[in-house]
């Protein structure tokens, strides 16, 4: 049994996936392996990922419907084998030692059930620009409380059975299902790393609509999870546009846009 399963969704990824998988292939653990799941791309992301098919490691599968990253993830983890799951996305890169890091973390904190890190941000536009998660219980907890991401779900690992406990990623949530999981493991035991994991990477400026949708989407999140199993009454028609949501949506753009302004 390999020490870590490896969950990568991708859609229309052929312009990162190859950085992607290389940075995997470039971890310091070599007891590993990496599902790539295809959400029907359009672009030749297949054909991308073939080229690393002489690695046994890396596993295809290829979707004939687009069903979004979290059906696409869940669909990776009913084939995984390992007790730990580590999610990364098709257009991040993992540094070095980030497996190694994870991995001792949990097996020496049989504890912890969801274990998240720093990343760093990337782009076209530059970088890296380092951000900050984080890392004491009560940090973390405060996020929780306040509704908000406790950990970067790009630098994530996960027990397995946490993850089926949870329900797996609730695959009405088309944006916002990492928010949505996370709610739903919030009575799990949370921790984090100091370390930079993940270079993740970003759009400059985010689009405006994009903003507004994912505030939405988290809306929708947030009433589905509002127990700990999902409220599957709630269907994606449960929200259209909400003054309140979109205001807070549109001032966190906003925000953001300053911030990388003054960094830029």
């Amino acid at each position: 049994m390999p020490s870590v399963s490896v969950i990568v969704a991708a859609f229309n990824s052929e312009d990162t996936i190859a950085d992607t998988l290389r940075s995997l292939q470039e971890q310091s653990v070599s007891d590993w392996e990496a599902f790539v799941v295809d959400d029907e791309s359009t672009d030749s992301t297949v054909e991308v990922v073939k080229t690393f098919s002489h690695d046994s490691r890396i596993r295809l599968i290829r979707l004939d419907k687009n069903g979004g990253s979290g059906r696409a993830r869940n669909i990776a983890v009913a084939q995984a084998s390992s007790d730990l799951l580590m999610i990364v996305d098709a257009d991040d890169i993992c540094m070095p030692d980030r497996m190694q890091k994870q991995l001792d973390y949990m097996l020496g904190h049989p504890e912890v059930d969801v274990l998240g890190g720093q990343v760093a941000e990337f782009g076209d536009w530059g970088g890296p620009v380092p951000g900050t998660w984080p890392v004491t219980d009560a940090a973390i907890s405060d996020r929780i409380r306040r509704e908000k991401m406790p950990i970067a779900h790009c630098a994530m690992i996960i027990r397995r059975s946490a993850f089926v406990e949870a329900g797996g990623y609730d695959e009405e949530c088309l944006r916002a299902q990492d928010f949505a999981l996370l709610r739903k493991l919030r009575s799990k035991k949370f921790a984090a790393v100091s370390d930079i994991l993940v270079y993740y990477r970003t759009i400059r400026p985010i689009p405006f609509m994009y903003a507004i949708h994912s505030g939405r989407y988290g809306r929708l999140a947030r009433i589905r999870t509002r127990d700990l199993r999902p409220n599957l009454n709630a269907k994606v028609a449960t929200f259209p546009a909400s003054a309140p949501t979109d205001i807070r949506s549109a001032v966190t753009w906003a925000r953001r846009r300053l911030t990388e302004r003054s960094n830029g």
